[in-house]
């Protein structure tokens, strides 16, 4: 319910993985680049058959650093991941300094956010701890049935959404901290589903709402998917994308309860799908993208899309930190582009934000 909240977090923390992707991989990039250059000649230097070992001639030891240095370079990832194919293998360093100002950083924006929003969201007549049953508050189904919700759970769209960009966000930076790859996903899940349990927890108190097993359901859900994804070649073709239409009418005091004005994609690549001979003209950066929404806020008509998308993956090849921000901003948000609409009636729309 308090999907504000959620997304007020989880665009924070999205905030510090942007700010990351300009700044901190120019300095641990550099750094861990040098050290690799001294070891590697320190290897080099103390054994004669290196080259029948590992690199066959001196300018694959330049090609190897360019690719170390370049490869899997992007703004989800602080830290490079290096080729799977090469011997030479990173070490990740633990920082506790760096954990430190992470943790202090979060909790910090965590008290900030909540005194912030506190005269707004939580000043309602409070009453013993219960669960969310539904908008109808007397009978539901703990708010999962299709009935329980006026405008076709889209807020459980948003909590889902928002809790992927929490934990892609939380992952990278625990892995500035130094973290593995496994234990980066541990941290960044269990740092998330508390704070966004955190949330659940105070609406629990609240006469009018209460803590809502569906909202728990969507945020633990987007946590999980988000931490599938580093496992899953195919997971990651698959991005969970928003797009607002900053024309709609307002039916609330805050843009961001405006369900009407929202549509919650899933874009996919579908160039594999394709006969041969289509895949040779389809472009790679073009993708499928479904989408659904509501007409207004309350009690609307629901609505489905099927319409273009852009895979920034392929659409941005270029390895720019200037580029970086952009990329990863859409990898998120769905562009105004041509859609046609499924539901409640079949219609061409040349740009549907």
């Amino acid at each position: 319910m308090r999907f504000a909240v959620i997304c007020q977090r989880a665009f924070l923390a999205f905030a510090l993985l942007l700010g990351g992707a300009t700044s901190f991989p120019r300095f641990s990039f550099a750094q861990e680049f040098d050290q690799i250059a001294k070891s590697t000649a320190a290897s080099f230097s103390s054994t004669q058959d290196y080259q029948a070992r590992t690199f066959p001639d001196s300018a694959n030891n330049v090609e190897l650093f360019s690719r170390l240095f370049f490869s899997n370079l992007s703004s989800k990832n602080f830290f490079y991941q290096p080729d799977s194919n090469l011997r030479l293998e990173r070490k990740r360093s633990f920082s506790a300094p760096r954990l430190a100002l992470v943790t202090g950083a979060i909790g910090a924006a965590n008290w900030a956010l909540y005194h912030q929003l506190n005269g707004a969201w939580w000043r309602e007549p409070r009453t013993h701890f219960h669960f969310y049953r539904g908008y109808r508050r007397t009978h539901g189904a703990y708010d999962f049935a299709p009935s329980d919700s006026y405008y076709y759970h889209l807020d459980k769209a948003g909590h889902f959404y928002s809790s992927i960009i929490f934990t892609h966000s939380l992952r990278s930076i625990y892995q500035w901290t130094g973290f593995s790859e496994r234990g980066s996903d541990w941290m960044a899940g269990a740092a998330a589903s508390l704070l966004m349990l955190e949330i659940e927890i105070y609406d629990g108190f609240f006469r009018d709402w209460g803590f809502s097993l569906g909202d728990f359901a969507a945020n633990e859900l987007g946590v999980l998917w988000a931490i599938a994804q580093t496992r899953s070649p195919k997971l990651r073709q698959l991005h969970v994308k928003a797009s607002y239409d900053p024309f709609a009418k307002l039916e609330d005091d805050h843009w961001i309860k405006n369900y009407g004005a929202m549509t919650f994609w899933l874009s996919f690549s579908v160039r594999p799908m394709l006969p041969e001979a289509m895949q040779k003209v389809w472009p790679k950066w073009l993708n499928l993208a479904a989408g659904y929404g509501t007409s207004r806020l309350r009690h609307g008509r629901f609505k489905a899309y099927l319409a273009f998308d852009l895979n920034t993956k392929e659409l941005f090849k270029s390895k720019s930190f200037a580029l970086a921000p952009l990329k990863t901003v859409l990898t998120y948000l769905h562009l105004p582009l041509p859609a046609l609409q499924i539901r409640p009636s079949i219609k061409f729309l040349p740009a549907h934000f």
